[in-house]
């Protein structure tokens, strides 16, 4: 049997609750197999708030947008762009984008709004609490 069918989602929650820092001390776990055995005892409270509306947008695939502006040039200017690019953004950084127009970067801009898919629905609601924990 496992945790999740051995344990309530309260309790399952409660036990997330403490371990929220077990990542900080990842780096002090020695590689190999670990066989943790201990009894503990968790006290405390739980919240968990209501579902809320909510949306995301995702972006049209890049890929298909990039191939299907690529195929609007010949086969030579194709490959002569995409070489172009290419080594252009083994230069880039922050501080120094890519050299574009600024209307370009405004039709750009409209593209990616405008082919942009919004969808809507509901995401769970935060669990919080303050939780002790005792070994036994």
């Amino acid at each position: 049997m496992t945790a999740t069918t051995l344990l309530s989602p309260v309790q399952l929650h409660a036990i997330a609750q403490v371990a929220k820092g077990a990542s900080k001390v990842r780096d002090e776990l020695t590689v190999g197999n670990h066989r943790p055995e201990f009894t503990a005892m968790f006290r405390g409270e739980l919240t968990v708030g209501d579902r809320q509306p909510a949306s995301s947008t995702s972006a049209f695939n890049s890929e298909q947008l990039i191939a299907w502006l690529l195929d609007q040039l010949g086969p030579r200017k194709r490959v002569q762009v995409v070489n172009a690019l290419v080594a252009a953004t083994k230069e880039v950084t922050k501080a120094k984008p890519l050299p574009v127009d600024e209307k370009t970067l405004q039709l750009t801009s409209r593209l990616i709004r405008e082919t942009s898919t919004t969808s809507s629905g509901t995401k769970r609601g935060n669990v919080a609490g303050k939780i002790v924990c005792e070994l036994l």
